[in-house]
């Protein structure tokens, strides 16, 4: 006690003598204030956070860059008006969309020989479609007959080992020629060939498969493509095809078949009644593709759809078979693009047995050429 009351009177002289420089420095508000203003409440200082060190992003995809992005401008984009402002007419829809894409089909034609005796020339086809599928955006692969020399097993296995594995990938038709139904006619032998099978769907068959039909839809378009056996040609038949059309009206009409057009560039029998009864008559007929007899032809048939004396469309038939030329014909094929926006379609030769295109044996105009407003 004694100690605290010695430590009390040292304490007051020193008190006395800070109170005393205040009031020489400051003044008396100064004072003043000191005596009155309250004692703050202390605050902890908050511990900052450590610094996190930043972690590597892992690099972007193309489609994450694309979709990431920013437009040209920041403005956002109002949205539509739903209700229209009083007196306004209604809106037009805009075609802001890309143009449609162009796309192929590949036609092979007469390959007989090749199942015979050049397997290899057949497969290399085979992997050339598969390899160039995307890059041709091919859509569709069309057989126009022969696939075999003959209705031997070990011909059909050939054929099997070629087009089963690029039907799995490509849709496609495949008729039968003389070769694929010997000589008695016999359709179904290649009719229940499994290539020939894969090409036939429930619904659009007709008499165990002497016909059929497939459907595609490219460029904006959907396609019927009908093919039609060897030598099949009979009314009932004709009233089948006609009754799938009104099925699909505004659907383009491509027909295959084996023997269609004659050395003399006119038509076999079965592509006569295919004119007369389907093409003629309907104005979105617009291509016949065929084999059969060697070398290479085209037909047109302009017609007056409206009968104002004026013709409004061609139909197209096209006929190739180069397979009896061993030297410079192996493994021909031909490839039809089409161009939505101008309607054309663009025909080309190629044979990747030896990576060349263009027949040498054809005319320039027999080898690329553009059938313009075709479909």
């Amino acid at each position: 006690m004694q100690y605290m009351k010695r430590e009390i009177c040292r304490l007051i002289p020193l008190a006395a003598l800070i109170l005393l420089m205040s009031i020489l420095l400051f003044g008396c508000d100064a004072l003043f204030s000191v005596a009155t203003a309250p004692t703050p409440v202390p605050t902890e200082t908050p511990t900052a956070a450590p610094t996190a060190v930043p972690t590597a992003e892992p690099t972007p995809t193309f489609e994450q860059v694309a979709v990431m992005t920013p437009g040209p401008t920041e403005t956002p984009t109002p949205e539509p008006t739903l209700e229209p402002t009083s007196g306004s007419a209604p809106a037009t829809p805009q075609q802001n969309g890309p143009a449609p894409t162009p796309f192929s089909i590949v036609w092979m034609s007469d390959t007989q020989n090749l199942t015979r005796h050049y397997p290899e020339v057949f497969n290399g086809m085979r992997d050339w479609i598969l390899n160039e599928q995307e890059a041709q955006n091919i859509v569709f692969f069309i057989h126009t007959g022969d696939v075999v020399d003959g209705c031997s097993q070990f011909m059909w296995d050939n054929a099997s080992i070629s087009l089963i594995p690029l039907l799995y990938r490509v849709p496609g038709m495949i008729v039968s020629g003389n070769h694929d139904v010997s000589a008695e006619n016999k359709q179904r032998l290649f009719y229940e060939r499994p290539y020939a099978r894969m090409t036939q769907k429930e619904g659009q068959i007709y008499q165990d498969g002497e016909c059929a039909y497939q459907i595609f839809t490219a460029g904006g378009d959907e396609f019927l493509v009908f093919g039609i056996g060897y030598r099949v040609n009979n009314a009932n038949m004709w009233r089948w095809v006609s009754s799938a059309i009104e099925a699909h009206p505004d659907a383009v009409l491509l027909f295959v078949m084996h023997d269609g057009l004659q050395p003399e560039n006119k038509y076999s029998g079965q592509a006569k009644e295919l004119f007369k009864r389907v093409a003629e008559k309907t104005p979105n007929a617009r291509l016949l593709l065929c084999g059969h007899n060697d070398g290479i032809l085209r037909h047109e048939d302009w017609i007056d759809d409206d009968g104002d004396g004026e013709t409004d469309r061609c139909f197209y038939t096209l006929m190739f078979n180069v397979q009896d030329d061993l030297e410079e014909g192996m493994g021909f094929m031909r490839i039809l693009t089409f161009y939505p926006e101008d309607r054309h379609i663009a025909v080309r030769m190629y044979s990747p047995w030896y990576d060349q295109w263009n027949y040498p044996k054809a005319l320039p105009e027999e080898n690329d050429f553009i059938l313009e407003n075709a479909y």
